[in-house]
């Protein structure tokens, strides 16, 4: 009858669901126990490149597939950019708080960057280490020469500090592009960067231009001394 094949059909379908929730748990379940083996109580008894290949083999790790192998390297550029920009910044911040120059607002304007490139160097190896990888595997070296003095003057810091903040944007923007630019699309990765880097760098970028507008501008009029002043003390804000 009807209703006898009805309930056969229910209960075929019930049979079928069963069976393939118990093989996809039995699969889930194997995983978990060859993670849980590896790092629970056989870790003693098997080496860490044994380890660290089963680890990746089993997919115990958050290393999504999405995440390409040269995003690494890209990102790795990124942090070793902010770094130099950090300490860069840092060394015009130290120019301009000697008591022979005594500009504090371009001092306390120029601090500021240099903690921002340490924030977003600190966000990249965060969010690498989120996906599943690490960064600076041979470590990273900064050098600067302390003859070395580019920054006498405030305009030549702004023009150095607007070349950098462009540089740094376009390779953020490389970055944004080959993130979506590619057969296997990382929307993730391109939305942090957009977020986190590209949004705020044009801001930055617009900002740099206009004081060095202002600056010029003040610079041609017979009162430059006062307008240098000016400008100092608008970066103090």
């Amino acid at each position: 009858s009807a209703g006898k094949m009805g309930l056969r059909w229910y209960l075929c379908v019930f049979v079928v669901s069963f069976v393939t929730l118990h093989t996809s748990q039995a699969v889930i379940d194997e995983k978990s126990e060859k993670c849980i083996l590896l790092w629970g109580e056989l870790q003693e008894t098997i080496t860490a490149e044994d380890r660290e290949s089963n680890f990746k083999n089993v997919n115990c790790s958050a290393k999504a597939n999405l995440f390409k192998a040269d995003a690494t390297s890209h990102l790795e550029r990124m942090v070793r950019l902010e770094l130099q920009n950090m300490v860069r910044f840092m060394h015009i911040a130290s120019h301009f708080g000697r008591d022979s120059v005594s500009r504090l607002g371009f001092r306390d304007y120029f601090q500021k960057l240099s903690d921002k490139a340490w924030e977003r160097s600190v966000k990249l190896v965060k969010y690498v280490s989120k996906r599943g990888d690490q960064l600076l595997h041979k470590g990273f070296e900064i050098q600067i020469d302390p003859a070395e003095n580019f920054y006498v003057r405030e305009t030549e810091s702004l023009e150095d500090l607007l070349s950098v903040q462009k540089y740094s944007n376009r390779i953020a923007a490389k970055n944004y592009k080959h993130a979506l630019n590619t057969k296997l699309i990382d929307p993730d990765l391109a939305h942090f960067i957009q977020d986190e880097f590209i949004h705020e760098q044009t801001e930055e970028i617009r900002q740099t231009s206009g004081y060095l507008s202002n600056l010029f501008m003040m610079l041609g009029s017979s009162e430059k001394n006062l307008g240098i002043h000016m400008i100092d003390n608008m970066l103090a804000d």
